[in-house]
């Protein structure tokens, strides 16, 4: 890769973990990089299901630098090309699309997920990892809880395990909640939390059956939680003991002021001042 933005790209990033460089650049490693690019992922996504493509073009271009950055660590531990994440990338999808690349009579009448769900256990049982093929995928541990519920509920939904519509899940919460309030009543912890996490899948799939993501709609609803309350501490000159003194209605009626305000902002335009971000992530 001689020439081009990607060499310049790669040429800027050696340069930024060069001993002349950067010190928060030189300062990270594979498992720091790597949480940032799950930020930066978390951000594109909420772009771009915002519909925002400007926006959503910036921060694909945050995306793929802090994919180089967390290549060049890799590539400083074992040497490994930038063009050979490339390499495995198409093998992997030549393989695991046969309908397309190979097409053949036995792919014939199957979905594609499917066919992805049926090469990936040929592919197991040729590692002498045998096991049964699944719907359910495995996850990798590191996926946020919310999106394991999510998936498991859209892959099992394969096999007609769901519910028709969002109806008959408002009557699983509400089933889950009894069941919540049983286990509260009765003092057992251990079951307290079995039924919540119980109802919080009950919720995820809620989302699934109104299409919403839950990882994207809890993100939105924390940042929107965090300006309302910074707002009510602005109030009360940052002061713990002045929101205390409020005591839990008058935190609330703050609470509903600073709801009103914010949004009278947004409807007219916010301020050009405001708080700076919570990311540690150099802009």
């Amino acid at each position: 890769m001689e020439s081009g933005p990607i060499a310049e790209l790669l040429q800027t990033l050696r340069r930024l973990r060069g001993p002349d460089g950067c010190e928060w650049d030189r300062r990270q490693d594979l498992a720091s990089a790597a949480r940032y690019l799950a930020d930066e992922v978390f951000e594109y996504v909420e772009c771009a299901a915002s519909g925002d493509d400007d926006s959503a073009t910036d921060e694909l271009a945050d995306l793929f630098y802090m994919l180089a950055f967390n290549w060049l660590i890799l590539h400083e531990r074992n040497g490994i090309d930038f063009e050979e994440l490339a390499r495995r990338g198409t093998e992997k999808l030549r393989r695991r699309k046969p309908q397309v690349f190979r097409p053949g009579p036995e792919w014939d009448g199957l979905e594609a997920d499917e066919i992805w769900r049926r090469v990936k256990a040929a592919e197991n049982e040729s590692e002498d990892s045998p096991s049964p093929p699944s719907l359910l995928k495995d996850l990798h541990p590191a996926t946020s809880p919310l999106r394991q519920a999510l998936l498991h509920g859209q892959h099992a939904a394969r096999a007609d395990f769901d519910w028709p519509g969002p109806a008959p899940v408002f009557d699983k919460i509400d089933e889950e909640i009894s069941e919540l309030h049983q286990a509260l009543e009765a003092e057992d912890s251990e079951n307290v939390a079995e039924e919540l996490g119980d109802l919080l899948f009950a919720v995820v799939q809620l989302g699934r059956k109104l299409g919403v993501d839950p990882d994207l709609a809890l993100r939105r609803t924390n940042a929107k939680f965090a300006r309302r309350f910074r707002r009510m501490e602005e109030r009360c000159g940052h002061e713990v003991q002045g929101l205390r003194d409020l005591g839990i209605e008058g935190l609330w009626r703050e609470y509903d002021r600073a709801k009103r305000e914010l949004r009278q902002e947004d409807e007219s335009g916010p301020p050009s001042s405001g708080h700076p971000s919570s990311s540690s992530k150099p802009s």
